[in-house]
């Protein structure tokens, strides 16, 4: 191949195996193996598992810790970031997220939301310009809208010949406002070619399947990347 070309590797989490950083990391690897190809990695998040990490890779800040509540009121160490403009950035997860339990202490009536209203304080300290809770990891879908829109995803993605994203399950929730979803309709506007991953895919889901073993999703993506590379033409 003559020439270069240009891919973006924008995966979310997936979830308990890879972060959208190691994620992105394995894809990029594999995109760069085929000459003429530049990759460049912009993880991406919806206010889940990685959001901080994500705005911190992009945008830079300074990391900070408190001691907190989790759900049952036991002392936690939970992170949370603060960015060079003075936002404080903080997952409501790190608190009093689901993985803080053992399946067999879930149980939402004798649960507490106190360890969020703690970090919350433990920020205030700092004095920050602003607040930014994300509140994904609880339940709930959160704005990957505005994290996109704070790491410039469009500016990033504009002239890409192809951006990679995906997520460990890919199902009928991913275009409901989660990231990779998210990234697709971007990309659809920008008039950019997307590719679609999961760890998991739903039958009526048009996305690229890994294995599916988590011992084997850096190798997955490491593959996929390099298969999808030699797709490209300089």
């Amino acid at each position: 191949m003559s020439g270069t070309v240009r891919a973006l590797a924008s995966p979310a989490s997936l979830k308990g195996v890879l972060t959208p950083a190691e994620a992105a990391a394995h894809l990029a690897a594999g995109l760069r193996r085929v000459d003429g190809v530049e990759a460049d990695e912009a993880p991406v998040a919806d206010g889940g598992e990685g959001t901080a990490a994500v705005l911190q890779a992009a945008l830079g800040g300074t990391w900070r810790t408190a001691a907190v509540a989790d759900p049952l009121g036991r002392p936690v160490a939970a992170r949370w970031l603060l960015l060079p403009d003075g936002t404080a950035v903080m997952e409501a997860a790190e608190a009093i997220g689901l993985p803080r339990l053992r399946p067999e202490e879930r149980d939402p009536l004798a649960a507490s939301s106190r360890g969020l209203g703690e970090l919350l304080l433990a920020a205030l300290v700092d004095q920050p310009t602003s607040l930014l809770v994300c509140v994904g990891g609880t339940a709930t879908v959160d704005g990957a809208e505005l994290v996109l829109d704070r790491i410039g995803f469009d500016r990033r993605a504009a002239g890409a010949a192809l951006v990679v994203t995906g997520e460990g399950t890919v199902d009928a929730t991913t275009f409901d406002g989660k990231a990779p979803g998210t990234v697709r309709a971007h990309c659809a506007r920008l008039g950019v070619r997307c590719e679609l991953f999961g760890g998991v895919v739903a039958d009526a889901c048009d996305a690229h399947r890994l294995s599916g073993d988590p011992a084997l999703a850096a190798e997955d993506l490491v593959q996929l990347g390099e298969e999808l590379a030699l797709s490209l033409s300089p």
